[in-house]
């Protein structure tokens, strides 16, 4: 009868390792998932014209995405040179490497615009990484993101995030553009009468009071 109760424990005992077992790797691969969603999520928060870079006080690149390189690969701005961080202003550069320094010593993410080719210019938000173990040296993340002139709003987002006609949008983003109303008229095939129509109405849904004013809202969404 002895002989039955401990064998029945031992299977017990047994079943209750198997179901933890069981569960333990459940978990672990509930983590694994989660950390391989988390990972594929960064295709999406980054693009072509983002990069992330980590850097030491003097600018040292410690790690870096993988396009960091091809991105910053720009002459006449922002650029990854022999495993530091450059800029061929000195001006940049210094003010670059005083803003780093200063989110190193008081923990304050800051940010950054420095110039980049004709047109362009560079983004930076500067974060200290205190949850990375890179290397026994403070470090900085940097999230790096290149702009320029040349990107054009979409009609679409311009209607829905201020409330405009379609007409409307399509007007504003031929200023925005930097047409002037004449060549807006000319581009759109409507009379000069009819933009300014469209800019008076854009200028009262707007709540603006000029056309610089609008500029500076529509911003937003270039």
């Amino acid at each position: 009868m002895l002989e039955c109760i401990v064998a029945s424990e031992m299977n017990v005992a047994v079943s209750i390792n198997a179901q933890e077992a069981m569960s333990d790797a459940r978990t672990v691969k509930a983590v694994a998932l989660e950390s391989s969603d988390a990972a594929a999520l960064v295709d999406y928060l980054f693009n072509e014209e983002t990069t992330v870079v980590a850097v030491d006080a003097d600018l040292n690149v410690m790690c870096k995405m993988s396009n960091a390189l091809a991105l910053l690969g720009d002459q006449g701005g922002l650029a990854i040179r022999n495993g530091q961080l450059m800029h061929p202003n000195a001006k940049a550069y210094e003010g670059l490497k005083s803003s780093v320094a200063k989110t190193l010593a008081c923990g304050q993410c800051s940010t950054i615009v420095v110039t980049g080719a004709w047109g362009h210019a560079w983004h930076m938000v500067i974060t200290r990484a205190d949850d990375l173990v890179l290397s026994s040296r403070p470090r900085a993340v940097l999230r790096i993101e290149r702009r320029h002139i040349f990107r054009r709003p979409e009609v679409a987002t311009l209607q829905s995030v201020l409330g405009l006609s379609q007409a409307e949008a399509r007007m504003l983003c031929e200023l925005i553009c930097g047409h002037s109303v004449n060549e807006c008229a000319a581009i759109l095939d409507v009379s000069i009468a009819t933009v300014r129509k469209h800019l008076a109405a854009t200028l009262k849904k707007t709540s603006c009071s000029r056309q610089s004013e609008l500029m500076r809202l529509a911003s937003i969404v270039t």
